[in-house]
């Protein structure tokens, strides 16, 4: 078992291995007489001890406790030629506790040669797992790594090193290290960094056409990867960490075999960089976007470019499905799709949208059988939702078995697939604009321009989308204009956060039992505050119960009950109606 101290500079090893700590000539680590072969059929038995080299000015190998040391379990290959010319590998027998003395740091290896040429000289690759039958080093196994350094000690810790027979003996060499070893901590870019590592789930190290790919559940760092030596390269570095891809370009970069480099990068949410996009072609995970079999080694498709307007708007569909839900779990779900872009929308299409691919596509069934052949899975013949709603209870879907637009009640479950457009001002679903309230009052509107208005002094270009309800300050409390349904509170929580238009510098959400008091109290009483919406183009409230955000315990929330006046508490689970609040 080989470990990793945080700071650590990787090792020559003696014959198998060496160590982090200061040097010194213990006897501990002088090599072992060979025995004597044995000789039986033209099959050698050989036998050789060796030991750590902890001369002065060696680098070291990877350790964490300061000791790289041996462990039961462990082969170390052989390559050798026979007297035929032939080129053969053995695998030692494996190292049983007996086999390992000075305190893990030395141990006897057992190897059988047939027939081998002594004049010729023998390669050792230690861990044996790494050997290829021409005495050269398999690397197969670092493309595919886990990020721990307990997997990366035991597989990929690699070493090897070729000499001439001493006589009959096998040579008593110091092996050299082969990789270099990042341990690797992430950052975001923001001002004041926050950690990216204890959420990364998967990582690539890009170095010219190798690719070295990290897939581990998220845990604390730092990230173990072991590449082979790079000089003055250029890196690409990715990771998925939460919802959002991130991405690092690093130059000059030069990581020496042997050695080992705590680093810690801080990264960029990964950026869409569309050019001259085409339906039909794919968006990487890197936000670029490529013809599908031109994509790079270690990027991947994420997206199907299926609509494109002019050079600065597209629309593009996920590879795959969400699955099947209802439309307020739908938006929730295809705004959280991954990975995120800088400068890119997932959300649900519209309705608009649905038609404008289905037109490029040339038909509905071209678009809904599109996808296998870019690595994805087709669109189902079954119904999708849309964003765009009909009523306030129902919303458009479009049925792939036929092509056709249908509208059926929210909370039916219908086939969801997220999709990416261009965050461009020509995409005005996707552009969002701030709120930019001035002194504003008790009953006022907020326009879909994120401005305020006396409803009758509304632009003629601009909806009424909020009433105002409560001001403090230069802030305040709004309520759609509209109820969202009837639906229990963890549906009703999600529902109103994702209510449309959002605004930047506003959040719509379910308004709190403190929330629905201060508008209360702002109207003059819960009756002015249910019949204040008709006359700004809205719906009056209900005179019935609404859902707050307020828990009472884990299973309970409070709702407010517009015909006594007056607050309950009831399961989560149970229906409610519900109205979305717009804080600014």
């Amino acid at each position: 078992m080989k470990t990793m101290k945080k700071l650590f500079s990787m090792a020559a090893l003696a014959l198998v291995g060496a160590t982090f700590t200061g040097c010194s000539s213990s006897d501990d680590n002088i090599i072992d007489q060979p025995q004597q072969p044995e000789t039986k059929n033209n099959v050698v038995t050989l036998t050789t001890t060796v030991g750590f080299d902890e001369t002065a000015g060696t680098t070291r190998a990877l350790s964490s406790t300061g000791v790289k040391t041996f462990a039961a379990g462990e082969t170390m290959a052989l390559v050798y030629k026979n007297t035929s010319g032939s080129t053969v590998k053995v695998v030692s027998t494996a190292l049983t506790d007996p086999d390992i003395t000075s305190g893990g740091k030395s141990a006897t290896f057992t190897f059988e040669l047939t027939d081998p040429d002594k004049t010729k000289d023998v390669t050792y690759i230690y861990p044996a797992a790494m050997a290829y039958a021409d005495g050269t080093v398999s690397y197969w196994g670092l493309y595919n790594q886990d990020g721990t350094l307990a997997s990366l000690a035991a597989n990929l810790d690699c070493c090897t090193k070729s000499g001439a027979w001493d006589g009959d003996n096998l040579p008593t060499l110091t092996l050299e290290n082969q990789l270099a070893i990042l341990a690797i901590t992430l950052k975001d870019n923001a001002p004041t960094p926050n950690d990216l590592t204890s959420s990364t789930t998967a990582l690539t190290v890009r170095t010219g056409s190798i690719t070295y790919t990290v897939n581990r559940s998220a845990a604390a760092g730092p990230i173990y990867v072991a590449i082979r030596p790079t000089s003055d390269a250029t890196i690409t570095v990715t990771a998925t960490s939460g919802t959002k891809n991130y991405t690092k370009t690093l130059t000059g970069k030069t990581y020496e075999a042997g050695n080992g480099y705590p680093v810690s990068w801080r990264m960029a949410v990964a950026e869409l960089n569309i050019t001259s996009p085409a339906v039909g072609q794919v968006i990487g995970s890197d936000g670029k976007n490529y013809d599908y079999a031109s994509l790079p080694t270690g990027v991947t498709a994420v997206a199907k470019i299926c609509y494109v307007s002019g050079s600065d708007y597209f629309l593009a569909l996920a590879l795959t499905d969400e699955g099947q839900m209802n439309w307020y779990t739908a938006q929730t779900t295809c705004a959280g799709h991954t990975p995120a872009f800088t400068g890119g929308t997932w959300k649900l299409a519209s309705k608009d949208e649905w038609k404008n691919m289905i037109s490029a596509a040339g038909s509905y069934d071209a678009l809904r059988d599109g996808f296998s052949s870019v690595g994805g899975t087709n669109l189902q013949d079954k119904h999708y939702w849309s964003s765009t709603e009909n009523y306030s209870y129902d919303a458009w879907n479009i049925n792939f078995y036929n092509g056709i637009g249908y509208h059926g009640d929210k909370v039916i479950d219908n086939y969801v697939r997220a999709r990416l457009a261009f965050t461009t001002p020509a995409d005005a679903e996707a552009s969002t604009p701030a709120i930019s309230v001035t002194s504003p009052s008790v009953g006022q509107v907020i326009g879909s321009d994120g401005k305020n208005y006396d409803y009758a002094s509304l632009p003629t270009d601009v909806t009424a989308v909020a009433k105002i309800c409560y001001v403090t300050g230069s802030g305040g409390l709004a309520l759609a204009l509209t109820d969202e349904g009837y639906m229990d509170w963890s549906t009703a929580k999600s529902t109103c956060a994702v209510h449309m238009p959002a605004f930047i510098g506003g959040t719509w959400k379910l308004a709190s039992k403190d929330e629905w008091k201060n508008m209360i109290s702002a109207a003059g009483s819960s009756d002015a505050l249910r019949n204040g919406f008709k006359s700004v183009g809205g719906t009056n409230l209900q005179n019935d119960i609404y859902w707050s955000s307020t828990e009472s315990d884990s299973n309970r929330a409070y709702y407010y009950l517009f015909p006594v006046s007056d607050w309950s508490v009831g399961p989560q689970s149970e229906g409610r109606i519900v109205r979305a609040c717009l804080a600014f």
